[in-house]
């Protein structure tokens, strides 16, 4: 049996084992549809019943037991859908008042069972939370699960109505799931049968097969574990001209080839060694030949500073120097790329200095963000600022900690990552910093290894990152380098600790300028102020017009900041400039709001990306643009930039148009977008008011048993200030609110909504009604500004039949007694809210009984005017409510509203005087 024949069976196998999910997944989907389209055509069943039994109703002229016959007539034309899953189907007649939501006209069930559950004890009145719970399933249909007859059913309802008017009856279908499903449960089962027999047969047939040719194999086997042990000139005899046979040859040729690779690759071995070293050697004379006229132009540049070709202006002297400092950062520049070849070594110069380890992992957090944004972690930065400092090379510390975060990142799916810092209790002079995670963790066995199984892994992911593509092991090299050590802790399934040690830092060159900034400050300015930076030069002295645009620039670095001062000032723009992030902060806040900010983002305390962050936080992107100016180039560094609040991202070495090409259109912009924005805030006013008053209002009625609530807004054409809301304390206390602000519009909305917000922060005080108003006065105290504000809060008691209020100057409010007609003003009014700071309001308690109506209103209804300018008063506002006491809450409601727009000569569309808010509580 050659071996074709068992790639066969395998492909069979492969066949069978592959159809099985793909004829689950067509099975899974076939279900879907199934049932999907078995809901869509019930739904339309239902609605037919729901309208159907409407139209009974109306057709027996309300006559209900009439309409119960037709109805029991009509529905049994649905007993055929019992063979397709039909098991219940139910009518129902919608109440307008009473202790019952409806009734029920007629139903139909496939067996006993069905009726008991929904109507158990025959019960024909369906309580108001039933229908309630009806009306509200989600699109009509939802799946329920019934324990007694063991099976999930779908519970479809549509509502019958006539035109413009609400719902009068209920249609109920109700469908057994596994009824719907049973011929594909069935097929199913089919093909578990035939899937589980045809991989027997296959399994059977493919092992008989493969003991056929199992000896040649192990001859395979044997052959390669010589070759694994060294042993190349090892043979494998199989005298076959099989596929085997071939195989073996191929394998006897294949150690012929490895051997002579072997030689090949000693023989080049040999040569890199050799090219390595003129590799070295040329590293080592071009440095030399580069430093020769770098040493030039530094000692020229010395020269002329000191005078040897007479005395220059202080402007010459300034960019002689910076001219000097450049050549010394070229000529330190050259002595890293030589250092950086020694890296293989371990032997790389450090360039050490008090690092803040606060703004280093901010940098960290601020690249890796997008990282960690996909899979929803949160990076967490727990180093205060300006706190914690080590002492080593910046840019490798960065480095490595990069590297940990990166990792933690890559091994964490939920969670956090979290960078920290902390004082070796043993060594006080060492810092420990330490990367944890909850990702999936190291087995315990793994732990010692995790810093050399890194040395062969790929390098290009922490390329993209910057830095020399160091791994875990090149990490540790270079902590070890700093004098520190690093190790790791973890909990398999808990997350990771990464931790490495450093010499502790004092900070000093974070809390001390050089000397060399000095240089920028005019005589007479102190240290640390803003410098406001000019050219003085004759020739562009008078060509900087009166009202130039303000540009700040945000550098630690001095070179930089004058190059920009040169190029931006000759560009006739008046420059501020900062050493650092804070001092730029403070900039914005002393010297007036720039029109544009160039920052740096490698910055001591404070990086650049968080200085954005903070300034974004008050000025939006059109209205202070930014300018990120760093060497980092890399997407996610750019990436990192714009999502932080930049507007654009230029990269040093920079070109001076185009630096000032950008500059140009970004103030250009802002000038533009400032003019629109002024044009649309006076659009937008009424609408955000609008918003806001729509926003704090409830959006649905409290429900308490025994107590019936409603409740109504209607603003003007401008939206005032009205307010009411609740607090729920328990099934027999609610406190009720209600308020009135002066004016209308913007103003108003937002001390309503500072009124919701004081009301809804005080709500530990509702059994105080006296508390509560003087929480809130407190609350408003100083912030209304001159406006007036009335309000009034009672809680009701429907165990102790109580109501205990406290008012503010607002209208009393109104009871209508269960034994007599008549309206009670219930008066005691206080101080407005917010104009004294100790109100000192009382509580006043009085009796309700069962029956009693409470009324509380805004004065846009006692105030509105009609077309001769009487006002509706009070008077009329009592008669009307005590003429109306059979109508429910919200019928009054709407009658009250109804006839003062009518009284007004507003009726239908036009706008009302003031705002109109009325709350009614039924008992």
């Amino acid at each position: 049996m050659k071996i074709k024949y068992k790639l066969i069976i395998a492909f069979v196998l492969a066949i069978i084992f592959s159809s099985l999910p793909l004829s689950l997944f067509i099975l899974n989907k076939h279900e879907k549809e199934t049932i999907s389209s078995f809901i869509t055509k019930e739904k339309t069943t239902a609605k037919i019943l729901a309208q159907s039994s409407l139209n009974i109703i109306l057709m027996n002229g309300g006559d209900i037991e009439t309409s119960r016959v037709d109805a029991r007539e009509m529905i049994r034309a649905l007993k055929p859908g019992y063979d397709t899953g039909l098991v219940f189907a139910d009518a129902i007649m919608l109440k307008r008042r009473g202790i019952f939501g409806g009734s029920v006209l007629t139903t139909l069930s496939k067996n006993r069972s069905y009726t008991d559950f929904f109507y158990p004890g025959k019960n024909e009145l369906i309580s108001f939370d039933e229908i309630h719970r009806l009306k509200n399933i989600p699109e009509g249909s939802h799946e329920i699960h019934i324990p007694e007859l063991k099976g999930s059913f779908y519970e479809i309802v549509a509502l019958g109505s006539m035109p413009g008017q609400r719902p009068f009856c209920i249609g109920r279908i109700v469908l057994s799931k596994s009824a719907i499903l049973k011929p594909i449960t069935q097929t199913r089962h089919f093909v578990y049968l035939v899937t589980c027999l045809a991989i027997a047969i296959v399994s059977m047939f493919g092992f008989i097969m493969s003991r056929l040719i199992s000896r040649p194999v192990e001859k395979l086997i044997t052959g390669s574990h010589m070759i694994k042990s060294g042993n190349f000139n090892h043979r494998v005899m199989i005298n076959s001209s099989d596929e085997l046979g071939t195989l073996a040859s191929t394998f006897n040729r294949m150690t012929d080839i490895i051997t002579e690779k072997i030689t090949e690759l000693e023989n080049a071995n040999i040569e890199l060694k050799r090219l390595d070293k003129l590799k070295d050697e040329f590293l080592a004379n071009t440095s030399h030949e580069l430093r020769t006229p770098i040493t030039g132009i530094i000692g020229l540049a010395e020269s002329l500073k000191e005078g040897i070709a007479g005395e220059l202006n202080i402007n010459a002297k300034k960019n002689l120097e910076l001219i000097i400092q450049s050549g010394k950062r070229l000529s330190s520049l050259i002595n890293d790329i030589l250092d950086y070849s020694k890296l293989k070594h371990s032997n790389i110069l450090l360039k050490k200095t008090d690092v803040d380890m606060h703004s280093v992992a901010d940098i960290i957090i601020s690249i890796l963000t997008p990282l960690a944004g996909n899979k929803g972690l949160e990076l967490k930065n727990l180093i205060e600022s300006n706190t914690c400092f080590v002492h080593g090379d910046e840019d490798r510390i960065q480095q490595v900690l990069l590297n940990l975060t990166e990792n933690a990142i890559k091994f964490t799916e939920s969670g956090s990552v979290t960078i920290n810092t902390a004082r070796d209790p043993v060594h006080a002079d060492t810092i420990v910093v330490s990367v944890s995670d909850t990702g999936v963790g190291i087995p315990e066995e793994n732990i010692g290894r995790i810093f050399e199984s890194f040395e062969q892994g790929d390098g290009s992911t922490s390329r993209s990152y910057g830095g020399t593509g160091l791994g875990l092991a090149i990490s540790k090299d270079i902590v070890e380098l700093h004098g520190g050590t690093i190790w790791a802790n973890s909990i398999p399934g808990h997350g990771t600790v990464m931790r490495f040690s450093l010499p502790a830092g004092t900070g000093d060159a974070i809390s001390t300028m050089p000397p060399d900034y000095n240089f920028f400050a005019a005589p007479a300015q102190e240290d640390n102020a803003p410098v406001h930076a000019h050219d003085d030069t004759p020739e562009n002295r008078n060509s900087i017009s009166e009202d130039r645009f303000k540009v700040l620039i945000i550098d630690d670095e001095p070179i930089n900041l004058q190059v920009l001062v040169n190029h931006l000032t000759l560009a006739g723009y008046e420059v501020i400039t900062a050493l650092n992030g804070p001092m730029g902060l403070q900039c914005i806040e002393s010297s007036g709001k720039p029109d544009l900010i160039l920052l740096d983002i490698m910055m001591p305390a404070m990086s650049g990306y968080e200085v954005c962050r903070i300034i974004r936080q008050t000025h939006p992107p059109y209205m202070l643009p930014i300018i990120m100016l760093t060497a980092k180039t890399s997407i996610d560094d750019i990436i990192t930039g714009l999502q932080a609040g930049a507007n654009d991202y230029v990269s040093k070495p920079f070109d001076r148009e185009e630096l000032l090409s950008r500059v140009k259109n970004l103030i250009e912009l802002k000038k533009s977008v400032r003019a629109f924005h002024d044009l649309l805030i006076l659009n937008q006013e009424l609408d955000i008011a609008n918003k806001i008053q729509k926003a704090i209002l409830p959006q649905e009625m409290p429900r308490l048993p025994g107590v019936c609530i409603q409740a109504r807004y209607e603003p003007m054409s401008q939206v005032g200030g009205d307010l009411f809301d609740f607090h729920v304390i328990n099934s027999s206390r609610i406190g009720i609110f209600i308020a009135d602000v002066t004016g209308h519009g913007v103003p108003a909305a937002l001390i309503s909504a500072m009124l919701k917000i004081a009301f809804y922060h005080s709500k530990d005080l509702s059994e105080s009604p006296a508390r509560l108003m003087d929480a809130i006065n407190e609350s408003l105290w100083d912030h209304i500004h001159n406006r007036f504000v009335t309000a009034l809060y009672l809680l009701l008691d429907t165990e102790q039949k109580t109501v205990t209020y406290s008012n503010a100057a607002h209208w009393p409010l109104l009871i209508v007694k269960k034994d007599s007609p008549t309206v009670d003003n219930i008066s005691s009014p206080g101080k407005l809210l917010g104009m004294v700071r100790d109100s000192g309001y009382r509580e006043h308690v009085f009796s309700v009984e069962k029956g009693d109506r409470i009324i509380l209103y805004t004065d846009g209804i006692i105030e509105e005017r009609n077309k001769e300018g009487a006002i509706f008063g009070e008077k009329r506002f009592h008669s009307l409510i005590q003429e109306s006491t059979d109508l429910a809450a919200d019928d009054l409601i709407t009658l009250v509203f109804d006839t003062i727009r009518s009284w007004s000569g507003s009726y239908p569309h036009e706008s009302i005087e003031d705002d109109m808010t009325m709350v009614v509580i039924d008992l």
